[in-house]
């Protein structure tokens, strides 16, 4: 009997991990991304690339989680999940929510600005006030996390008043140039 508990507990701790990304793992097929996340809003080929686009949620927000399948177009490598309404709150509700699957972050770019007076006007400022200064450019907020299988980096960041949330993941072993980086620019080729 407890042999039996014992194995009904390992099945359903292995059933109750997170998937690799959204509801499939590295490597999948597109037939296999079809079976775990239904039919896709939309399917896009852009250049090489083939994503697969659903409307989501992240963590509480409203997303779009896009399934990016190498240019094979058969095998999952990366995705992006971009926020709807995107916020700072919602930045800090996905940070949690990765920092949950993936342990604590691996690079932590709090006021990615190469400009000492503004990264000491953001450290003092308020979320209203910093929100506002991303959302015009001025520094970003960026996350990484690097673990065996998975890399992932999450931005805020924003031009002309308009502010993006973004999460790029790619699989360690399959990722795709497009997404080493992380989807954000190394701090050394930002404008101040």
């Amino acid at each position: 009997m407890k042999r039996l508990i014992a194995l009904a507990m390992i099945s359903f701790a292995c059933s109750a991990q997170a998937a690799d990304f959204g509801l499939a793992d590295w490597g999948d097929t597109r037939d296999e991304v079809l079976a775990a996340a239904g039919e896709p809003l939309e399917e896009l080929e852009l250049g090489e690339n083939h994503f697969m686009v659903y409307v989501d949620e992240y963590a509480g927000h409203p997303a779009q989680r896009w399934y990016w399948l190498e240019p094979d177009g058969e095998t999952l490598a990366a995705g992006v999940i971009s926020a709807a309404e995107p916020t700072l709150e919602t930045f800090h509700d996905w940070e949690a929510a990765l920092s949950a699957q993936y342990g604590e972050a691996t690079a932590d770019d709090e006021f990615a600005t190469n400009d000492e007076a503004v990264r000491e006007r953001a450290a003092s400022a308020d979320r209203a006030t910093q929100e506002k200064d991303v959302r015009n450019g001025l520094y970003r907020f960026r996350r990484a996390w690097e673990t065996d299988t998975t890399l992932a980096s999450l931005v805020a960041g924003g031009a002309a008043g308009e502010l993006t949330v973004d999460a790029v993941l790619s699989s360690a072993e399959l990722g795709a140039p497009l997404f080493e980086t992380g989807g954000a620019a190394p701090l050394e080729e930002e404008a101040p």
